[in-house]
């Protein structure tokens, strides 16, 4: 199971979105997909092993974007809408005059 999945699954039901540390979880999702994939390319590996890497790989990145559009993405909009600033909207993009 992906480092996030056992993260997300071990929160309590009651606990927010914010209450993660999405950040944490993301960066060890990179980790562990970048580690996958290393594995994968090594040559080392049967075709059937490759293929339930492959698997493991897919839901690894599968757990990662939900993180993203579930909860990194919703709070960085939220942090710039406080800030007075759409960086994620593609509005008010700095431009140096």
């Amino acid at each position: 199971m992906p480092y996030a999945a056992k993260e997300m699954s071990r929160a309590p039901r009651s606990s927010s979105p914010k209450s993660i540390d999405a950040t944490k979880l993301l960066k060890a999702d990179h980790k562990e997909v970048s580690e996958l994939f290393e594995k994968f390319e090594s040559g080392r590996l049967t075709p059937a092993k490759k293929e339930a890497l492959a698997k493991q790989i897919c839901t690894a990145l599968t757990v990662h974007a939900q993180i993203e559009e579930e909860i990194f993405y919703p709070a960085a909009r939220e942090a710039a809408k406080r800030a007075d600033q759409s960086m994620l909207d593609g509005g008010g993009a700095c431009v140096d005059q």
